[in-house]
């Protein structure tokens, strides 16, 4: 069965996706294309579909970050936050379960630390690969995140054998196994919610209702591992609405329980730490049931759904969990900032390592920009047709929705902190978007308890339109022949300069132009008013025939121009506005505001 739910996925979801990625890179047949072009399509297969869901990247980032072709030293891609370096490397065909290519994968780390002179002198290793072994040396203590993706099946031995010979953390996913992750996020839906009462079978069980805590009734019971498979296999991801964070795919975490499950199962009580569930009341009127209507899992979600997904009935049998129930907050007060609900969820979850993008997903900020969507009607203007707006302010992968453009948080207060302020902080490491304390979030988007004022809503959303505006003219055929169409955050950080010094000193004009662009789609919709485009246009060929003539400096200068090194570069953004700052703006037109 489990063979033919993946033989489904190659043919209905793999292929497809594969041949549209290989149109894109040229070449109209997947199947005749060279294997390093097949390669590097299912790598953004795997980019797309699950890795980007799974930890805070956003969608430009990606193609930055692939180092993949002729000397590429094993390393396909690579993405680096802070001390975190992930490293994927990805197999097309049959040599996706070579032991060979594992045993050398699992060892890059010690080759990128130990022998780093050597791997940078060698003259086979592309430019974008000697930049990444550069800044991973820069690192002090740099920890590594290795994922091995197959397009073929990988022996289940050869997969336990090689994660667990690792130095590192480290997943080796054959097709069966990627097929599982993405399934898994495309399950999770975000619009479902448990409206009824969900029922927990007590037989065999232990109940204690805690006499001694006061304020909220709070009652300890137990459920074996088959009980809380059911339980998922009812209700689905409907369970963890109001966590921060839904089932993150294995992980070394993960890979703990499940061996615990399999080898250990008796002990499972006693390494894991428990699941935490909120309700609005419940019932205990029949013998050996507990009813909790309007149940919500708010720590957990990864112990259940490892349990739902990898053990079977004889080991979860023998698998009991501790589930701690809160009669909490609901109706006005559950979102509440200073409310019990929302802070049972950030300070149980301070206690596991979460990504921190995590924890402000519930925030009440977080919450009005869904509300201001909803209450101002806002759509999505930068193409026709017109489309509504999805705000995904949850860190996971939902179904697509017919007519509507899903926006990420992340993608949105990049789009912001590149116009407003600069385009290469964030590209050095995005995590610093949802640091509250030291980080760019309260620049972004405000302080965590506030409400998005009316200004900062369209200044958000106008910066991030502008930004697919800009997206639109680098894919013309013309743009695609050079390298500036790579440089898409400068051209948008270019474009505000531009404006700035067009209108000094006039907030308001700006403003204007914002509330524009996102509630008409004037001046980026040629549909909606070609004039205005036209008008708007002149702002973006200025700074693109700039980044145009900076990087033919820039080459001549240094002879050897690395891409990923220039898109993180504050020199090359000072250049670049001192550039603009230069040219005639009397030369450009006055936007109608």
């Amino acid at each position: 069965m489990a063979e033919n739910h993946t033989d489904d996925f190659r043919k209905e979801v793999l292929m497809p996706r594969l041949q549209e990625y290989s149109k894109l890179d040229g070449f109209p047949d997947f199947n005749l294309a060279p294997n390093v072009v097949r390669g590097r399509c299912f790598l953004k297969f795997y980019l797309d579909e699950i890795f980007s869901q799974n930890i805070d990247l956003d969608t430009e980032q990606i193609c930055d970050d692939i180092v993949d072709g002729s000397g590429d030293t094993g390393l396909d891609y690579v993405h680096i936050d802070n001390k975190r370096v992930y490293i994927i490397q990805a197999k097309y065909g049959a040599h996706g379960k070579d032991k060979e290519c594992l045993e050398h994968f699992i060892n890059v780390p010690r080759h990128l630390i130990d022998n780093s002179e050597y791997l940078l002198k060698k003259s086979k290793n592309n430019a974008a690969v000697r930049a990444v072994i550069q800044q991973i040396r820069e690192i002090k203590n740099p920890v590594f995140d290795l994922i091995y993706i197959a397009s073929t099946n990988i022996p289940k031995e050869d997969i336990e054998h090689f994660e667990k010979s690792a130095e590192t953390d480290c997943r080796i996913l054959g097709l069966s196994q990627i097929r599982q992750e993405w399934e898994e996020i495309l399950s999770r839906d975000s619009q479902t919610m448990i409206n009824n009462w969900v029922e927990f079978d007590l037989g065999g069980e232990d109940s204690i209702a805690l006499e001694t805590v006061k304020g909220y009734e709070t009652r300890l019971v137990t459920q074996k591992g088959t009980k809380l498979k059911n339980l998922f296999e009812q209700h689905k991801e409907a369970l963890f609405n109001s966590n921060i964070r839904l089932w993150l795919g294995k992980n070394p975490v993960n890979a703990s329980m499940i061996e615990t499950i399999k080898n250990n199962p008796a002990r499972f009580f006693y390494y894991n730490n428990g699941i935490t569930a909120i309700c609005d009341e419940w019932d205990k009127s029949v013998e050996n049931r507990l009813r909790c209507r309007n149940l919500q899992i708010i720590n957990g979600a990864q112990t259940v759904t490892t349990i739902a997904k990898e053990g079977d009935t004889g080991q979860l049998a023998e698998v009991k969990v501790l589930l701690r129930i809160i009669t909490g907050e609901h109706g006005k007060k559950i979102n509440d900032e200073d409310g019990l609900n929302v802070n049972i969820v950030k300070n149980n979850n301070n206690q596991t390592a979460v990504t921190v993008s995590d924890f402000r997903s519930n925030d009440r900020i977080q919450f009005s920009i869904v509300n201001t969507i909803s209450e101002k009607k806002i759509r999505y203007t930068v193409e026709s047709p017109i489309k509504d707006v999805y705000y995904a302010r949850k860190r996971r992968k939902d179904k697509k929705i017919p007519k509507t453009k899903t926006i990420k948080p992340q993608d949105l207060g990049k789009a912001y902190y590149s116009f407003y302020l600069n385009p290469y902080d964030l590209n050095a490491s995005v995590s610093k978007l949802w640091d509250t304390e030291n980080g760019y979030y309260v620049d972004v988007f405000g302080k965590p308890g506030d409400v998005i004022y009316e200004p900062r809503f369209y200044q958000l959303f106008g910066s991030y339109y502008v930004f697919e505006y800009v997206k639109l003219k680098v894919k013309e055929p013309e743009a695609q022949k050079t390298i500036a169409a790579q440089f898409k955050y400068q051209i948008l950080n270019g474009i505000s300069t531009l404006l700035k010094l067009k209108y000094p000193g006039n907030e308001l004009a700006l403003q204007k132009l914002m509330e524009g662009i996102v509630l008409d789609g004037k001046y980026v919709n040629k549909t909606v008013n070609p004039a205005l485009e036209a008008k708007f246009s002149k702002y973006y060929e200025s700074v693109f025939e700039k980044v145009n003539m900076l990087i033919a400096f820039e080459q001549k200068q240094s002879g050897n121009f690395v891409l990923r090194n220039h898109l993180r570069s504050k020199k090359f953004v000072d250049d670049l506005n001192a550039f603009l700052t230069g040219s005639t703006i009397s030369t450009l037109p006055y936007l109608d505001l």
